[in-house]
């Protein structure tokens, strides 16, 4: 590995996550995060690929491999991580820690979602370039990631209002905006 960085919005998010999850909550989902991360870490090893750097972002871990890799490995690299996570939440959840399998199980679907820079929306534009062009897979996969974050976002308001304005989710919709605004093309 290369390089690891911090990014400075960070020193705020997860901070703002710890407030208003809770302690026990957020080491869930560090954990979930943690064995997420695992997941893609092993799918870049079986495909021989290095690891180039590793960023700590507001949205989680980043992580950029180095080397040659299709478009439907680059796909199966970002499967990689959910996969892990729901193996993660089947397991906790065999062993009695449900509350852990429940992070896991949210982290993961959440996850899942095709909206750019999650693995959903990674996944998705690989397999759009697997078939068609650049411009059209980055267009294409930009418009489907809008759609499905304005969906989650009013998810987000409509629980925010039904549960004594807990903020997590909407404080999430907007760190993912962030992130899908800083996203690289």
């Amino acid at each position: 590995m290369k390089k690891f960085r911090i990014a400075p919005l960070s020193f705020i998010s997860y901070p703002a996550l710890f407030l208003f999850c809770g302690p026990r909550v957020f080491a869930y989902i560090l954990g979930a995060c943690t064995l997420h991360e695992i997941g893609h870490l092993l799918a870049i090893k079986a495909k021989k690929l290095t690891v180039e750097s590793l960023s700590i972002t507001p949205a989680g871990l980043d992580i950029k491999r180095y080397g040659p890799c299709s478009y439907m490995s680059d796909a199966l690299i970002c499967a990689a991580g959910p996969l892990a996570g729901l193996v993660t939440a089947l397991l906790s959840y065999l062993l009695g820690f449900y509350e852990f399998s429940a992070v896991n199980l949210c982290c993961t679907l959440l996850n899942l979602l095709p909206i750019l820079p999650l693995d959903g929306g990674l996944a998705l534009r690989y397999l759009l370039l697997a078939k068609i062009d650049y411009d059209k897979a980055d267009q294409i996969s930009r418009m489907i990631a809008l759609c499905f974050l304005f969906i989650v976002y009013l998810f987000a308001v409509i629980l925010f209002l039904y549960t004594e304005w807990n903020i997590t989710l909407l404080l999430l919709c907007c760190v993912i905006f962030c992130s899908y605004l800083s996203a690289e093309k």
